[in-house]
């Protein structure tokens, strides 16, 4: 969708560090925090700014420099004048004082593995605050377009008492495809439970009528908007040609929602 050399502009603050191998893992365990590094993608700010006007709790990623010196520190673009491969980066949001765990570590065989996983709450209340997370996120996904949220890309956090609530989201990059646009397809796919079709959340509806509210909420987003506030906080730009895209998505997912939302 957008290579990371089209956004970057002289001011953009770039945290330089070492180049690792990275086929033993993505986290680089000499960073304190450790650092988890991945590719570029347009999506990830998009995802987190979306989070936090829902309240939901989220990695935050940063723009890092790989390269062969070890600085640990931040720089400007215009000012680098060594080659460094550009990515993004998060800190590990792990809360030492509790347990974190997949979907997939859950083993969990049934189809439908959001109601699967109430069962597991300890209490009443703490069914109801997952259940309030899961409903969050699937919403997010629909609304995004996500394409990519497998039993690995769902953590859940457990305290010492048993409560399960979801950890920090992460992982938008298979979201706001160029292939959703003109198409009003849901696909918000999720393996927390099959949403793929209008009649299915329809009927999901009529079990959580709050999720008809979560939805609609995305309505009111300004997107394009949204995206240019995101960028512009990370020192970024959007490239023009990249604006008919996000009008097109944006409008093709307010028609989504207004042929659920009845």
């Amino acid at each position: 969708m957008m290579d990371i050399s089209e956004c970057l502009k002289p001011d953009t603050m770039i945290y330089l560090t070492r180049d690792r191998d990275t086929k033993k893992g993505l986290f680089y365990k000499d960073e304190k925090p450790e650092l988890f590094i991945k590719d570029f993608n347009h999506a990830e700010f998009i995802g987190e700014e979306l989070c936090e006007i829902r309240n939901l709790r989220c990695a935050h990623y940063f723009l890092v420099g790989c390269g062969m010196y070890h600085l640990k520190r931040m720089a400007r673009y215009g000012e680098i004048d060594q080659y460094y491969k550009y990515k993004l980066a998060s800190y590990d949001f792990k809360d030492s004082s509790k347990k974190y765990k997949s979907l997939a570590e859950y083993g969990i065989r049934d189809v439908d593995k959001f109601h699967a996983m109430l069962e597991k709450t300890p209490t009443a209340k703490n069914r109801e605050e997952l259940c309030h997370d899961m409903l969050e996120l699937l919403a997010l996904d629909i609304y995004m377009g996500q394409d990519d949220r497998t039993s690995n890309n769902v953590v859940f956090e457990i305290d010492n008492d048993q409560n399960i609530r979801l950890a920090p989201l992460f992982d938008f990059e298979y979201s706001l495809n160029l292939n959703l646009t003109g198409n009003n397809n849901i696909q918000g796919f999720s393996d927390l439970i099959y949403l793929n079709d209008y009649k299915r959340i329809r009927e999901f509806i009529k079990l959580y009528p709050e999720f008809e509210y979560m939805l609609k909420s995305y309505s009111n987003v300004d997107l394009c908007n949204l995206i240019y506030r995101t960028y512009s906080r990370h020192g970024l730009k959007v490239p023009d040609d990249k604006w008919r895209f996000y009008e097109e998505f944006e409008d093709d997912r307010n028609k989504v929602l207004k042929k659920i939302v009845r």
